[in-house]
C-alpha cells in the first residue's frame, strides 16, 4: 500500500458513502496535513462510554454475553479505567500511508 497509495479510505460495508467527492476530499487534506496522518471520526450517536457500548455489543449480538462480561471484568481492573472516554465510529477511516 505504502508504494502505491497516497492516501487510504477504509469504508465498511455497512457504511454507505452519500456525500460528494469534494467532502472525502476534503478529510483526506485535513488527515494529510494533521501530524499523525490519521483520521477517525467520533461516533455520532452514541457517547455514553465503554459500558454503553458493550450493551450495544450484546444488544445486536455481536458477541457472547461471557466475553463481554470478562471483557468488562479485565477493564474494571485496570489501574485509571474510565468509563467515560470517546467512542469512535469505526465504519470509516482514513490515513496517510506513509506516515506508518
Amino acid at each position: 500500500v505504502q508504494q502505491h497509495c497516497s492516501f487510504v479510505f477504509y469504508i465498511d460495508a455497512t457504511f454507505v458513502p452519500t456525500q460528494d467527492i469534494a467532502y472525502y476530499q476534503h478529510i483526506r487534506d485535513q488527515v494529510m496535513q494533521s501530524p499523525g496522518g490519521y483520521g477517525l471520526a467520533l461516533h455520532p450517536e452514541h457517547q455514553n462510554g465503554i459500558y454503553y457500548e458493550f450493551e450495544l455489543i450484546l444488544e445486536n449480538q455481536k458477541d457472547f454475553r461471557k466475553n463481554v462480561e470478562l471483557t468488562l471484568n479485565n477493564l474494571n481492573q485496570q489501574p485509571g479505567f474510565r468509563n467515560d472516554v470517546p467512542v469512535y465510529d469505526n465504519a470509516f477511516l482514513c490515513y496517510d500511508p506513509t506516515s506508518l
